[in-house]
């Protein structure tokens, strides 16, 4: 897994310092109750972590990829805001913080005045207490009160200390995150410039009332930054793209109390460029961000002009590729909102999106990575002539140029480009024929392992791939290295793009994990010289080979086996009956909605877990082989 920040400065710093137009991908993860659609949720449920990321794992049931980004809520509703609901979302926090994604939290909290920790959010009983108030909570002399903290001999009111009293309901809970090492992005009062909850100002507030909000903010960071000292808490203000940009500054809290600035995207279905200049300018330099969208940033429309949002995350049931169940677990037809398939696909594999386990932390360990560099390089869009050309291309010189052949070694102290390196060589360390036949694409191979050899033999004649890397200088010669020498036609790169080749730098250094060749539940990059039934055998082994062939033809209806496509996608389902090896971030719950469907996973959980007797459910292992049963 990448070393993620692990205090507030190194993610505000992480954040900055991303490439323009890279971006994060997120994902929210509403309450267990509208997570489904209206009547199937069984509210004796006992509280579990699993409720708090079914949209995570909707993710990646769809891409095969988790995004780099997890969000949840503290929420208002019964049961909850109970410390037992409460717990098992932060332990969910703390598991995809260990897998290599952000934490982000947002509070739709119930009103200070509310004499319990639960409210609702309709029309019914006394509107002031409800979320949606528009009475109470809209008369100066509620926020007079609430900011009133010399009341009372210096105790404050009644209402401030009430105010006191519901912030305290989270301080165990930064408090567990802060010991287990997880800094967290807080949103608190989102999109405070529109008029649907208590805390926000509406349209047609006046100065005063959006000084009070402002305060609102500010007593908030005071509470938990200065009076508990949770120094692992990363300040995001939040607007959303309602009324005038222009003005949203007069809501501002100050520079002093907000690290990041995020906008919700809900008027329209992309960022507009006027919302972006008006944060840009009022941020100053801090990042921004997309707070929430509907349907996700188009990274070859709105991005282009945009290039400086550093995370989106998009609201749980929109990721659903079910627009019907979507709507109705949204009380509201999400129309142009919602996100097809493959425009999901789209977003979470184009370059520029990052996903779980490629966040960096301050101090990653250089590895060479041999099992899977030429992975990482061809699952980023570099074809098999192209992943030979990154290893071959470190010193210089363009792995393709026909004086390279003419060496039989590398030249002492170079990287060795591995056009040179001979076919008895390349069998040494696992190859399967010399370098150069896949620089020339005229052999099909099996690229993980002839990278891998290449790899081995460039090590072992002195040449280490981050040791190159580092003697150019740092990832922005590398890239530069890289994108010069890409531009030769025998790389044949289906993109030429420095940003690629930056994160594969990152990845060499030791930052970026790449997604395994063939894994089941994942999608597949077809390459040259594949056919189903050698990928069945990778993915499920020689024994369960005719049977993975029927399943992935299921899983991809309209493929034809007689005519693969190389760089064609396609999905790779878990397969009952066959092993599977468990992946960086898997939980048998998700594990058995990819294998069974959502509507057996729960029966599916069961069933593997009396399939592997003595197996963890809450401590997998990544290359852990457990037992796929047939249900």
């Amino acid at each position: 897994m990448a070393s993620l920040p692990t205090t507030r400065t190194e993610l505000i710093s992480y954040l900055q310092d991303l490439p323009s137009h890279d971006i994060i991908s997120g994902q929210h993860n509403r309450e267990p109750s509208a997570t489904y659609p209206a009547g199937s949720w069984n509210w004796d449920n006992a509280a579990d972590p699993k409720y708090y990321r079914p949209w995570t794992d909707k993710v990646n049931a769809i891409t095969g990829l988790y995004p780099g980004l997890w969000g949840s809520d503290f929420l208002y509703s019964s049961p909850f805001t109970g410390d037992d609901w409460r717990g098992a979302m932060i332990q969910q926090a703390i598991s995809q913080c260990q897998a290599g994604s952000l934490v982000n939290l947002t509070w739709h909290m119930t009103p200070p005045n509310a004499s319990g920790r639960s409210t609702t959010w309709d029309s019914s009983g006394d509107q002031s207490v409800k979320i949606n108030d528009s009475g109470f909570w809209r008369q100066d002399s509620t926020w007079q009160d609430l900011l009133d903290y010399g009341a009372n001999d210096g105790q404050g009111s009644d209402l401030y200390r009430s105010f006191l009293n519901r912030l305290d309901e989270a301080v165990p809970h930064f408090q567990t995150l802060k010991d287990a090492g997880v800094v967290v992005l807080f949103r608190p009062f989102h999109e405070i410039n529109t008029g649907w909850s208590w805390w926000g100002a509406g349209s047609d507030a006046n100065s005063t009332q959006r000084y009070y909000r402002q305060q609102l903010y500010r007593y908030t960071y005071n509470f938990f930054a200065n009076t508990h000292g949770f120094d692992n808490i990363v300040w995001v203000w939040n607007v959303q793209n309602d009324g005038d940009p222009a003005v949203v500054d007069q809501l501002y809290p100050g520079a002093d109390v907000v690290d990041v600035i995020s906008h919700d995207v809900w008027d329209t279905n992309q960022p507009e460029d006027d919302w972006y200049q008006a944060l840009t300018t009022l941020a100053g330099g801090k990042p921004l961000a997309l707070g929430e969208v509907g349907r996700l940033p188009d990274p070859n429309g709105a991005l282009i002009s945009q290039p400086g949002w550093k995370y989106f995350m998009c609201w749980a049931e929109y990721i659903d590729d079910n627009f019907a169940e979507a709507s109705q677990i949204n009380n509201g037809d999400i129309g142009d909102q919602s996100n097809a398939n493959q425009y999901t696909k789209d977003v979470y594999y184009n370059g520029n999106t990052l996903h779980q386990g490629q966040i960096r932390g301050s101090s990653p360990t250089p590895t060479d990575n041999y099992e899977t560099v030429g992975l990482f390089l061809v699952q980023n869009g570099y074809t098999a002539v192209g992943a030979a050309g990154v290893c071959g291309c470190i010193a210089g010189e363009s792995g393709g140029d026909p004086e390279a052949l003419e060496h039989p070694l590398p030249e002492p102290g170079g990287a060795g480009l591995i056009q040179w390196t001979p076919a008895s060589s390349m069998e040494q360390y696992g190859g399967t024929c010399a370098a150069a036949d896949i620089g020339s694409n005229s052999v099909a191979v099996d690229l993980q392992n002839q990278m891998t050899a290449i790899l081995r033999y460039n090590a072992a004649q002195g040449s280490s791939m981050v040791t190159e890397l580092n003697n150019q200088s740092g990832p922005v010669a590398a890239a530069d290295f890289y994108s010069i020498n890409f531009e030769r036609p025998v790389v044949q790169l289906s993109d030429v793009r420095p940003d690629v080749a930056q994160r594969v730098y990152e990845f060499l250094t030791g930052n970026t994990p790449p997604l395994p060749r063939i894994v089941p539940g994942r999608p597949y990059t077809i390459q040259s010289g594949d056919t189903l039934y050698n990928i069945a055998t990778s993915a499920y082994g020689a024994t369960n080979a005719d049977a993975g062939v029927s399943a992935i033809e299921q899983a991809n209806p309209g493929i034809d086996p007689y005519d693969l496509q190389p760089g064609q996608v396609i999905n790779i389902p878990i397969l009952p009956g066959a092993p599977y090896t468990i992946q960086s971030g898997d939980t048998l719950y998700n594990i058995a909605t990819v294998a069974y469907g959502a509507a057996n996973a729960d029966a599916g959980v069961s069933a593997i877990e009396q399939a592997n007797p003595g197996i963890d459910p809450y401590d997998l292992q990544a290359g852990q082989v457990i037992n796929i049963p047939v249900l």
